[in-house]
């Protein structure tokens, strides 16, 4: 009896030491597999030989802004247009507003006409978090003269994200130039008159406002529309400048009052043609307020703030005090669009 357990316990003891000798060589050839990085992005077809996919390369490479005129090859793609980031990411730009935008190589992208999309778009969309086939989709757009309107409106989100970030963060840093800011301005005024989005409009207008507001020397904010641009940051430094001059505001201004108030809502079949409509509210303005009504200052400083894609908020260092706009005003104002609402529906206009 003996004998059967001191063999029992010498096999047992046997077994336990070939174990853990299997376990550690299985964790050594582990690590030694993932110790050795591909070192280029080599270009492999897919099974059925219509797409080519690009294998990530592990470099790590500092994210970098790309302007326009340099040109710069990503999974067999040459880009001219530059204002996009390249880079791979790392543990700071991760979770960061530089990380929605950021075209990082080392990611699986596989070559796809802009038009492509599937579900992995989303209205907040990250590159990162695109499909491989989607990567190389706006990768495509990017390489493209990019006026095509019917490409995603995710990658045009993603695009937008870049150039939010180099306007807003990299300006604080001083890494932006007078030229290179105005011409990012012109950048978002012709994506934004070049689509037809309306949330996307008021996007890049709040963004331009941002801008033409901290450099009005060298920046002049077009009003094509502005009145319909919810919480303009544009309209209430306008009217304070207005309050300061202590001088009768415009009819466009008082027009645009209007759609800024939450306490009045407009009729949609004047948007049909807005332009018939400010014109009848602008000959009624005059004819009841002569030069027009004056605005006076609030004893409340102007805030002006910009929320980012990120939510982070920034604000605006103007040393103003926000006009004072009263319920009076604002329901005599009311009024004269309401008379030009109905004489436009009687007459069949809108």
């Amino acid at each position: 009896m003996k004998i059967f357990i001191t063999c029992g316990a010498f096999f047992l003891c046997a077994f336990s030491f070939f174990c853990t000798l299997f376990i550690r060589q299985a964790k050594k050839n582990d690590d030694e597999r993932i110790a050795v990085p591909e070192t280029d992005n080599t270009k492999t077809n897919s099974h059925n030989g219509s797409e080519a996919s690009y294998t990530p390369k592990i470099n790590m490479v500092q994210p970098r802004w790309i302007p326009p005129g340099e040109s710069i090859t990503i999974a067999g793609k040459k880009i001219i247009n530059g204002n996009f980031y390249f880079g791979n990411k790392t543990k700071n730009s991760c979770c960061s507003a530089l990380d929605t935008s950021l075209i990082d190589d080392n990611l699986s992208i596989i070559a796809s006409d802009k038009k492509y999309t599937d579900h992995s778009t989303c209205f907040y969309p990250k590159f990162s978090l695109l499909s491989p086939k989607c990567k190389g989709a706006y990768i495509d757009w990017l390489a493209s003269d990019r006026t095509d309107v019917d490409v995603p409106l995710c990658y045009i989100y993603i695009y937008f994200y870049g150039l939010e970030h180099r306007i807003i963060f990299d300006y604080q840093e001083n890494l932006v130039t007078d030229n290179e800011y105005l011409a990012l301005f012109n950048e978002l005024n012709s994506f934004r008159l070049l689509l037809k989005d309306t949330t996307f409009y008021q996007k890049a207008t709040c963004l331009m406002e941002w801008m033409a507001i901290n450099k009005p020397r060298l920046l002049q904010m077009p009003t094509t529309n502005l009145a319909l641009i919810k919480n303009s940051l544009f309209f209430k430094y306008t009217l304070a400048i207005e309050a300061i001059r202590n001088k009768p505001i415009s009819s466009d201004l008082a027009l645009t009052w209007l759609w800024q108030s939450k306490n009045y809502s407009f009729n949609k079949k004047i948007l049909k043609d807005y332009s018939i409509f400010a014109n009848l509210f602008k000959k009624q303005y005059y004819k009841q307020f002569g030069d027009g009504v004056v605005v006076t200052r609030s004893d409340k400083r102007l805030s002006l703030t910009y929320k980012t894609s990120v939510n982070t908020s920034h604000s605006l260092p103007v040393n103003l005090l926000a006009a004072k706009r009263t319920k009076r005003q604002l329901s005599m104002l009311a009024q004269i669009a309401d008379q030009c609402t109905d004489a436009l529906l009687k007459t069949n206009v809108c």
